[in-house]
């Protein structure tokens, strides 16, 4: 089997961009079964990302567990 990531390939699959990286993230943030521990999650993404990046993505796990709540499948 050939790698497809960056590294390896020019012709890489969608599992090896950062878009696919981030839905990932937040999929994972939105299915937490707490606030404290999405809360947790959140303090170490600012400490290593920066408040701008951690705000953003608190923002779009936000809207990923409204839409959630709404029936829509993300």
């Amino acid at each position: 089997m050939i790698c497809h990531c960056p590294q390896c390939s020019a012709n890489q699959l969608p599992s090896y961009t950062e878009a696919h990286r981030r839905a990932c993230e937040i999929r994972f943030l939105a299915g937490l079964d707490s606030d404290a521990r999405r809360a947790e999650y959140l303090k170490g993404a600012e400490e290593h990302r920066g408040a701008a990046a951690a705000q953003e993505l608190r923002r779009d796990v936000w809207r990923a567990i409204q839409e959630q709540r709404q029936g829509v499948p993300f």
